[in-house]
């Protein structure tokens, strides 16, 4: 009997290590789609979906734009082409939000605005 209640404190002692080990969650921690305004900066047009994923994560909307046909003449013919534009919005500090916009999965506009 005194070993199995031996064995378990040793098991709650082990228990209590591990619990001190794993990382806290933080109060600095960001929300999903929230991002600051250093993440903000370091964007630059022609970035793919996934650079933009890897340095800010998630955005808290995905919004497929308007889409539009572009006709382009060459030697062979004309090309035309669909142009579905797709929105990503951030939330930044002090009520500030990123707008950032990609075509064919390439960063082709972002801009920060401070709302209302």
């Amino acid at each position: 009997m005194r070993r199995m209640m031996a064995a378990g404190l040793v098991l709650l002692a082990i228990g209590v290590l591990r619990l001190e080990l794993l990382p806290a969650q933080s109060a600095d921690t960001p929300e999903p789609g929230q991002i600051t305004f250093e993440q903000f900066r370091m964007l630059t047009r022609g970035m793919t979906e996934g650079q933009v994923l890897s340095k800010l994560g998630t955005p808290i909307t995905h919004t497929t734009l308007t889409c539009t046909a572009e006709t382009t003449k060459g030697p062979d013919g004309s090309t035309t082409t669909l142009v579905c534009p797709v929105l990503w919005t951030y939330t930044m500090p002090e009520g500030w939000t990123a707008d950032l916009t990609f075509i064919a999965g390439r960063l082709t506009e972002f801009n920060n605005s401070k709302r209302p």
